[in-house]
């Protein structure tokens, strides 16, 4: 496929991607449907857009950057619809944000588009009016315009803020209440952790739920050998997909932990047990989480280290010196004036 021919179609896939959730919205408003079901539509109507694009991302390669935007963009418009309601705008906005990832997964895991242009040619007037033929552009080989891995920050961005504001008020009651009790030692819990003033909403805990998925897979997804060109996989390390996600998964599941008491009005002890969860948590992650490579580990290519070893052994390779200009030695003045 030509690439105005690819950017043509994936900016029509795009919009019909985003024009879907409102399409399903509106019918469902036009049935008499209230604003719950209205929205569950809409984001309904992202999700099944990520199905199609998964059933055919490989026979349109070059559309999946713009499907991603249409995925992400509209189940982030369906997010944005429900604050002006009572519905939980966590569990919207989380919804967007692994959508997104998810689409942006998928076009890592499949092969970039080729380039199927003809080379240019290009000729050149000599003197006399003799033409000669340049040498043929070289075809650039495929590669994504902008990597899935910075992709899915951008697309999931946005979602994730509103998600992390709305989970506000039960992040304080969690993190910021408990510290009250240095300053009241042997005298019992304090009131805020009894009978907490804020209002937490329940769905808060499936938001977090869903934030932790979509940082898991991101983590797994993304760790280096999905979305490597084909000709540098192999020379990739293999990876423990889950060690190298124990580091991500450990907040999200974290904070999840510590506001599912107070999110379900559990009682007092509930939190204290919670944070003790989570402490025997990150004790165990540190402990299955892999060293770091030891110094004398060859390094990835395109890193600081990678550079510096190259140059080591470049001024190791034979002839080296003989390449390099020649060194003035301090005693050459000396030699020349000498009788």
């Amino acid at each position: 496929m030509p690439l105005h021919l690819g950017q043509i179609g994936g900016a029509a896939a795009g919009g019909a991607l985003l024009a879907l959730p409102g399409a399903l919205a509106s019918t469902a408003a036009s049935l008499g449907q209230g604003a719950p079901t209205v929205l569950a539509w809409a984001l309904a109507g992202s999700a099944a857009g990520l199905g199609v694009i998964a059933l055919v991302r490989r026979k349109v390669a070059r559309y999946l950057p713009y499907a991603t935007v249409g995925i992400a963009g509209g189940a982030t418009i369906t997010a944005v619809a429900t604050i002006p309601t009572n519905l939980p705008i966590g569990v919207y906005a989380a919804a967007a944000a692994l959508l997104g990832v998810v689409a942006e997964l998928l076009r890592g895991a499949t092969p970039p588009p080729q380039y199927v242009g003809q080379p240019t040619q290009r000729w050149s007037v000599m003197l006399g009016g003799v033409w000669r033929r340049m040498p043929s552009v070289v075809a650039p080989r495929g590669r994504w315009p902008v990597s899935p891995e910075m992709g899915a920050a951008l697309v999931a961005a946005l979602p994730t803020l509103i998600a992390l504001s709305t989970i506000t008020p039960a992040l304080v009651a969690a993190l910021v209440d408990p510290h009250q009790t240095v300053n009241h030692i042997w005298q019992g819990p304090p009131d805020d952790l009894v009978n907490p003033d804020r209002s937490v909403d329940p769905t808060d805990v499936l938001g977090t739920l869903l934030l932790t998925i979509a940082a898991a897979l991101a983590a797994v997804g993304f760790g280096g050998r999905l979305s490597a060109p084909d000709e540098s996989r192999a020379a990739l390390p293999q990876r423990n997909g889950f060690a190298q996600a124990i580091p991500v998964i450990l907040p999200g599941a974290a904070i999840t932990l510590l506001i599912t008491p107070i999110a379900l009005s559990a009682a007092w002890p509930a939190s204290t047990m919670a944070a003790l969860a989570v402490f025997t948590l990150a004790m165990l992650g540190l402990a299955l989480t892999p060293p770091p490579p030891p110094p004398n580990a060859p390094a990835r290519c395109g890193s600081p280290a990678s550079w510096s070893s190259r140059w080591a052994w470049r001024r190791a390779a034979p002839g080296w010196r003989a390449a390099s200009p020649p060194a003035r030695s301090r005693f050459s003045r000396s030699a020349v004036r000498s009788p």
